[in-house]
């Protein structure tokens, strides 16, 4: 599904954002889908953007919804930034893409 994805933290603390400011979103592919993992060996929900060349940020682990509004959903849990754990929150806002085929009967 497309969309637009700001990342609220940087090496775990809070990223100021400038409104209008393009640096900071990432637009593309949004999965989400639950695995098992190998090193911390348990079932981790995991939220992956990809954008249209191959680039992306590192994926959230733990993903869960923390709040839902008008125009986008916030989701939190932690990245693996250079052999760390750190916590991160994404806002998430979804890219209009015509006809909804989940919702056709």
């Amino acid at each position: 599904m497309k969309a637009i994805v700001t990342p609220l933290y940087r090496d775990g603390k809070p990223i100021i954002h400038i409104q209008g400011r393009r640096d900071a979103t990432w637009e593309g592919e949004l999965d989400l889908h639950c695995w098992l993992h190998p090193i911390i060996q348990r079932v981790v929900a995991q939220m992956s953007l990809v954008d249209e060349v191959g680039d992306t940020i590192p994926p959230l682990f733990d993903a869960a919804c923390v709040s839902i509004c008008a125009d986008g959903m916030r989701f939190r849990g932690w990245q693996a930034v250079n052999g760390r754990e750190v916590y991160q929150e994404w806002y998430i806002r979804f890219q209009a893409q015509g006809d909804n085929q989940c919702m056709q009967k």
